[in-house]
């Protein structure tokens, strides 16, 4: 199996999505992405890292330090539950057609 160091890539903290999203394009089914060194993912970067472990259901992880990989866990786990909206909850839908009808809403 191929392996690619995210460290190496993307750095020891990663917090932007984007970022992520654009090693997607080198990841193949083949692969262990490597997390060795890797301190820290935002919320948003891990959600990407899922992606694109959905895509690739054969890519194995490893060397998850004890945050980044509860940080999967609780990205992982919150994309299998199902969202209910509270029908019940208060509140209004406005439209605005300008910057200046947003202020003034905004502002009232």
């Amino acid at each position: 199996m191929n392996e690619l160091k995210i460290k190496d890539i993307l750095g020891t903290s990663i917090t932007l999505r984007a970022r992520v999203r654009n090693i997607a394009s080198q990841v193949t089914d083949d692969m262990v992405l490597d997390f060795t060194g890797v301190n820290f993912t935002s919320r948003s970067a891990m959600d990407e890292f899922c992606n694109i472990l959905e895509a690739h259901p054969a890519v194995k992880v490893t060397n998850m330090q004890d945050f980044v990989s509860n940080m999967f866990d609780v990205v992982w786990t919150g994309r299998k539950k199902v969202r209910v909206r509270d029908e019940k909850a208060e509140g209004e839908t406005i439209t605005c057609n300008t910057m200046e009808e947003l202020a003034k809403f905004l502002l009232a």
